[in-house]
C-alpha cells in the first residue's frame, strides 16, 4: 500500500526548502574560500553542524556520518571507482526434478554426510563478512579513500595558488591610477597571449584605479575626437583608400598599407571597445534584475524565465502562439523537451558570465566598463584558466583596504573618480550611452556592497 501523498501546504514547504537548501550550498562556496582563522573557524563550525543534520535527517547514528576536514572547503564525496560486490547467494544443488527436503528433518532421520549434497547456505553474518573481505569491495574502499585524498589534496592546491594569485596583485594598490592616455592605449592595443598573465593583468587594472575625482570634463574633451573616427562609413573609407594605393609603386604602396592596416586595427578596437561599453549596460540591467530572483519562489521564477523565453525564440515562436498554459506545458515536457534541455544548457553559463559581470561592478564599481577584459563572452569558466572562478570569488569577497584610508575599502574610496572617468568615456563616445548608463550607475560610494 502506498504511503499518502503529502498536502499541497506540505508540497509547498518542501519545494521552498529545497530553494533555500540551493541557496544556503551557493552561499557556502561564495564565502568559504580562504585560509584565514576566521574563515577556518567557520568551515570548522558549519562542518559539524552538516554532520548533526545528516545524523538527524538520515538516520546515521552518532560517529557514523563520516569525520569532516573543518579546515578545507567542503567537496562532493567521490563514487566509488569499483562498485561493491554482491554478497554470495545461497545455491540449491537438489534435482530440480525432485522435491526440496524439508528443511527441518524428523529427529530420527539421518543427516547426510556428502557435504556436496549439502546447499551452500551461508552461515549467519557470513554474507557480510563476504562483502566487506571481498577483493572488489576492498579494491573499491581504497580506491575512494585515494580519491578522497585526491580531492583534498587538489582543493588545498587550489585554495594555495588562489591565495598566492591574489597576494601578488596588492601591489597594484600602490600604483598610480591609470589616465585617459593609459586608458586610450589600453583599449587600442588589447593584451594577449597566455590567460593567467591577461587575468593577473585585469584584476591589477581594478586594483590600480583610473581617473582623479572631478576628471570627467578632461577624459570627455580627450577622447571625443578619439571615438568621433569610429561610424558605419569605414567601408567605404577603406575602399578609397585601396584604390588610391593601388596607383603606388611596390615599396610605397607596401609602406602606406602597413600605415593603413595599422589605423584599421586601432579603429576596430575602438569600435569592439564602443560594442563592450553599450552591450554592458544591458549585461547590467539583466544582472541587476536577475538578483532579485531570491528567496522563496525564485526557483519557480527562473524555470519561468527559461521556459518563456525559450517559447519566445523565433524557431519556436509560431509553434507557441495560441497555445493554452496547459498545452504549452505538455509541448515542453513532450516534443520540445530534449530542445529546451540543449538550448537551457548553452545559456546557463552565458548567465552565470552575466552574475560575474554584475557581481565585480557592485564590489569595486564603475571601473568595470572601462575594460574590455570584463565582457561577458569571456567570463565563462572555460574561456579562463582553472583557478579563475576561485580566484574570482577570492577577489569579490576580499576587497582590500584602500591604503591611503584604513578601515576604508579601495572601491568605495576610489568610487568617484572611477564614476567621472567612466562618465568622460560614455559622454565622448555618445550622449545616449551615457543617458542610459546613467540610469543605472550610482554615484553615492556606500552603494558598493562590502565583503
Amino acid at each position: 500500500m502506498s504511503s499518502p501523498s503529502p498536502s499541497p501546504s506540505r508540497h509547498e514547504r518542501q519545494a521552498e526548502t529545497l530553494e533555500k537548501l540551493d541557496d544556503i550550498y551557493h552561499e557556502l562556496l561564495a564565502i568559504c574560500m580562504g585560509n584565514s582563522p576566521a574563515t577556518r573557524a567557520f568551515r570548522s563550525d558549519a562542518s559539524r553542524r552538516l554532520d548533526n543534520l545528516k545524523r538527524k535527517f538520515c538516520g546515521v547514528p552518532d560517529g557514523e556520518a563520516g569525520p569532516s576536514d573543518h579546515n578545507t572547503p567542503l567537496t562532493k564525496k567521490p563514487r566509488l571507482a569499483t562498485p561493491r560486490a554482491p554478497p554470495p547467494i545461497a545455491q540449491n544443488t537438489a534435482d530440480p526434478n525432485h522435491a526440496s527436503p524439508p528443511t527441518n528433518p524428523p529427529n530420527d532421520a539421518t543427516p547426510p554426510t556428502d557435504k556436496a549434497a549439502l546447499p551452500n547456505v551461508p552461515r549467519p553474518g557470513a554474507a557480510a563478512q563476504n562483502e566487506e573481505t571481498h577483493p572488489a569491495h576492498a579494491q573499491a574502499k581504497n580506491n575512494t579513500v585515494e580519491d578522497e585524498k585526491t580531492k583534498l589534496t587538489t582543493a588545498q592546491a587550489r585554495v594555495k595558488r588562489v591565495q598566492e594569485r591574489y597576494a601578488n596583485l596588492l601591489h597594484n594598490l600602490n600604483e598610480e591610477p591609470a589616465s585617459k592616455e593609459d586608458f586610450l592605449h589600453d583599449i587600442q592595443n588589447p593584451t594577449g597571449g597566455e590567460r593567467k598573465p591577461q587575468e593577473d593583468a585585469a584584476f591589477g587594472r581594478i586594483l590600480r584605479g583610473c581617473g582623479e575625482e572631478g576628471c570627467y570634463e578632461e577624459w570627455k574633451c580627450f577622447l571625443q575626437p578619439k571615438f568621433s573616427a569610429v561610424d558605419l562609413s569605414w567601408i567605404s573609407k577603406e575602399l578609397s583608400g585601396i584604390q588610391k594605393r593601388a596607383k603606388l609603386n611596390g615599396p610605397a604602396r607596401m609602406q602606406e598599407t602597413h600605415l593603413a592596416l595599422e589605423d584599421a586595427e586601432e579603429s576596430a578596437n575602438k569600435k569592439r571597445y564602443v560594442e563592450f561599453l553599450v552591450s554592458h549596460i544591458s549585461v547590467l540591467m539583466f544582472g541587476l534584475d536577475w538578483r532579485q530572483l531570491k528567496g522563496k519562489g525564485s526557483r519557480k521564477m527562473k524555470i519561468e524565465f527559461y521556459e518563456s523565453t525559450y517559447q519566445k525564440l523565433t524557431p519556436h515562436k509560431q509553434y507557441f502562439e495560441g497555445l493554452s498554459e496547459q498545452q504549452r506545458a505538455h509541448a515542453m515536457k513532450n516534443e520540445h523537451a530534449e530542445g529546451y534541455t540543449a538550448w537551457r544548457t548553452k545559456i546557463e553559463p552565458r548567465i552565470t558570465a552575466r552574475n560575474r559581470f554584475v557581481d565585480l561592478y557592485l564590489a569595486y564599481g564603475p571601473i568595470v566598463f572601462l575594460d574590455p577584459f570584463w565582457d561577458v563572452h569571456a567570463l565563462t569558466d572555460g574561456a579562463r584558466t582553472k583557478d579563475f572562478p576561485a580566484l574570482f570569488t577570492h577577489f569579490i569577497n576580499n576587497v582590500p583596504e584602500d591604503p591611503a584610508e584604513a578601515g576604508v575599502s579601495v572601491a568605495a574610496q576610489r568610487w568617484s573618480s572611477s564614476y567621472d572617468a567612466v562618465h568622460g568615456v560614455a559622454r565622448a563616445v555618445d550622449r545616449k550611452v551615457w543617458k542610459a548608463l546613467k540610469i543605472l550607475l550610482a554615484s553615492d560610494p556606500d552603494t558598493v556592497e562590502e565583503p
